[in-house]
């Protein structure tokens, strides 16, 4: 089982999450997507599994949005979470390449670890 946290060690909530899968004995590869942004590719996939919109997963009170034309439907979305990933939501875990959850609060990432709960 491969589990990777995108993670931002200034933020509570990634903090509490991987906090929380290290606990629960979960072995995380934790991986510091501000230094190490996603791919496009990378992005859209985490997309489809959280079955979100580029715009719910934005953090959109991120100063560097201010001026831009941040709304949903709007294709442009996914290039400003690529050139700025820090509008990107957090933590992110992904399980096994193909489940992701957004920790969201903390305890909503669980549910990739029925066996945890």
């Amino acid at each position: 089982m491969n589990t990777v946290i995108w993670h931002n060690p200034h933020c509570s909530k990634s903090y509490e999450t991987m906090k929380l899968l290290l606990d629960k004995g979960i072995d995380l590869t934790i991986r510091y997507y501000l230094d190490k942004p996603p791919t496009r590719e990378e992005l859209e996939h985490v997309l489809i599994m959280l079955d979100m919109s580029p715009y719910e997963l934005m953090r959109r009170s991120e100063p560097v949005l201010n001026g831009k034309d941040v709304k949903d439907g709007n294709p442009d979305l996914i290039d400003l979470m690529l050139n700025h990933p820090e509008v990107i939501q957090r933590p992110i875990v992904i399980k096994d390449g193909i489940n992701a959850k957004l920790g969201r609060p903390p305890k909503n990432v669980l549910a990739l670890f029925p066996e945890h709960e």
